[in-house]
């Protein structure tokens, strides 16, 4: 009996010592990152996305026009303008998902976030990127129109 006992202990310890290390070896594999772990909707994404241009152009107004490189500058209304059309592809996924409601809150304050792109962008020499910027709030407000809202 007491050889049985000590079999047992052994076996639950090898056992044990096995699940540990496929739990550690898993756990290395496995990303932990904050998107995993909490991932957010088509909206949150429009809407974060929005706020970065929102947030960047309102640094060009305020920053010294010698402190960028006329290149650098053209990079930057670059990126913003990817983020802007990366914002309209996620209201068109929020557009298409019917299970997917926005409160009326929200969508007033991205709107409100386009009205002041907009007015940012209209202060502007006009040129190409800043035709695009307007061409995309435009297209942003549309999709805005369209989602279904819960109030």
């Amino acid at each position: 009996m007491k050889y049985i006992k000590l079999s047992c202990q052994k076996i639950m310890v090898i056992v044990f010592s096995v699940l540990m290390v496929n739990i550690y070896v898993y756990a290395e594999r496995m990303s932990l990152s904050f998107d995993v772990l909490f991932p957010s909707s088509w909206y949150e994404k429009a809407l974060y996305s929005s706020m970065h241009v929102w947030g960047n152009l309102q640094d060009l107004q305020t920053m010294n026009p010698y402190q960028l490189h006329p290149e650098q500058h053209g990079v930057l209304l670059d990126a913003m303008l990817g983020r802007m059309v990366f914002a309209q592809f996620c209201l068109e996924h929020v557009m298409q998902d019917e299970s997917s409601v926005v409160f009326s809150d929200d969508v007033v304050y991205l709107k409100n976030i386009m009205d002041k792109i907009e007015q940012t962008v209209s202060s502007k020499d006009s040129d190409d990127r800043m035709a695009c910027f307007k061409y995309m709030v435009g297209k942003i407000k549309k999709s805005l129109n369209s989602v279904v809202v819960c109030h």
